[in-house]
């Protein structure tokens, strides 16, 4: 019986181990490609970054360059107003050109500088203005009182008094 067994192969199995051992190698080149793909996937989208930020630097560069050019245009401008600033001041006091009539010249229009909307600027007079030239019908040779009737001729000296009196009341006296 064992010369005939013995030409009995199992050539089934054996193809069947043949073609799984086959589709193993397979998977694993297969894997093996993917992953070399992956690799060099990732190596272009690395280059690209690298590229990127490269392109990002030159153009960092480039603007860093304008708005330095900017800046020493800035400061050469701020230096030349000083220096003709300076120059202005060093002129107007120059005692062999000094403009007295210039430096003495008022105007009676009044001082509108303020600005309309600052509403923390509260002051007595709603113009903002105070006149720096002395009142023309004030008289240093009459008395306060004199002076009070002449600047209110509808009143009487009794009125006088009631205002002196309400005055010290308010300010003490």
């Amino acid at each position: 019986m064992g010369i005939y067994n013995r030409d009995n192969i199992d050539y089934g199995s054996m193809i069947d181990r043949a073609i799984k051992n086959r589709m193993g190698q397979a998977y694993k080149e297969s894997d093996r490609i993917i992953k070399r793909g992956d690799i060099r996937a990732q190596e272009a989208k690395d280059l690209a970054s690298t590229f990127a930020r490269g392109m990002d630097y030159i153009q960092y560069m480039n603007e860093q360059k304008e708005l330095e050019n900017k800046l020493k245009d800035y400061e050469n401008q701020r230096a030349n107003l000083i220096r003709a600033q300076s120059r202005a001041e060093q002129n107007r006091y120059n005692p062999t050109t000094f403009d007295y009539q210039e430096r003495n010249r008022t105007t009676t229009e009044p001082n509108r500088s303020y600005m309309e909307s600052n509403d923390w600027m509260v002051n007595a007079n709603p113009n903002n203005y105070y006149e720096i030239e002395s009142n023309p019908t004030y008289n240093p040779n009459m008395s306060s009182k004199e002076q009070w009737l002449r600047d209110h001729p509808d009143k009487t000296e009794e009125d006088y008094d009631n205002f002196v009196s309400y005055m010290s009341s308010i300010y003490g006296g």
